[in-house]
């Protein structure tokens, strides 16, 4: 199914839906969260600004990867080739020479992180890769989602003292779940894992304390990758 998107006329990449695999409750956790993160993949690519992408699964010809310099632009980073791929094809190309591949028969399977310890040095693999952004849509909509759950964050710590604070904090966040519950919610369904829509609001307050702190130390702390320790 990816190769029929891919040959179709004035398209150039393909990207993949990706499902993750977990079987505790803190997979699981990851699952849902990952689902939106594959909806603000499908959305972007289909209203003609693909902001991300996974390398799990994604195709484009090889020709148009070496005329791109191949990996040349993502060597100085020890992740994000994909990303930086996608950047350079989207220069080149535009937009809506991307597509994703809304198909149940596209989809694959990776494991979440087994424990927290994991998955936070995995999130901050992902963050450290982002300075070498250098598309606006992608930093802005980076700089957009990072801080909304800061502001909702901090909000609700000073709450703690000012308990008028803290309303204003659950308002926000109360917001933000229900804005963000159709897209999830469709994805999820997509993706096989309906039924993990049992832990949407742990998945939201998880994400609410994970992503401040992951941010930061992605771009400040080393992370270990495939049994290696790397600088930021």
């Amino acid at each position: 199914m990816m190769a029929t998107e891919a040959l179709a006329p004035g398209i150039c990449m393909v990207l993949g839906p990706v499902r993750l695999e977990g079987v505790s409750c803190f997979g699981q956790v990851q699952a849902l969260e990952f689902a939106g993160v594959m909806g603000l993949t499908a959305g972007s690519a289909g209203a003609g600004l693909p902001l991300m992408c996974n390398g799990a699964n994604l195709m484009y010809r090889k020709e148009d990867f070496e005329n791109e310099g191949g990996l040349e632009g993502s060597l100085r980073y020890s992740s994000g080739d994909d990303q930086f791929l996608l950047e350079a094809f989207r220069r080149k190309f535009g937009g809506k020479a991307i597509r994703f591949a809304m198909k149940r028969s596209a989809v694959i399977s990776t494991d979440a992180e087994e424990t927290v310890a994991g998955f936070m040095h995995q999130r901050m693999r992902w963050v450290s890769k982002s300075r070498g952004y250098r598309d606006p849509a992608v930093i802005a909509a980076g700089a957009l989602t990072y801080l909304v759950q800061v502001v909702i964050l901090l909000v609700a710590i000073a709450g703690c003292f000012h308990p008028a604070l803290l309303l204003t904090a659950l308002g926000c966040w109360g917001i933000k779940i229900v804005a963000e519950l159709p897209l999830v919610a469709r994805m999820a369904v997509f993706l096989g894992i309906g039924k993990h829509l049992w832990y949407y609001v742990p998945a939201q307050l998880f994400q609410l304390v994970y992503v401040p702190l992951a941010g930061v130390a992605g771009l400040i702390l080393p992370y270990r990758w495939k049994d290696r320790v790397i600088s930021a």
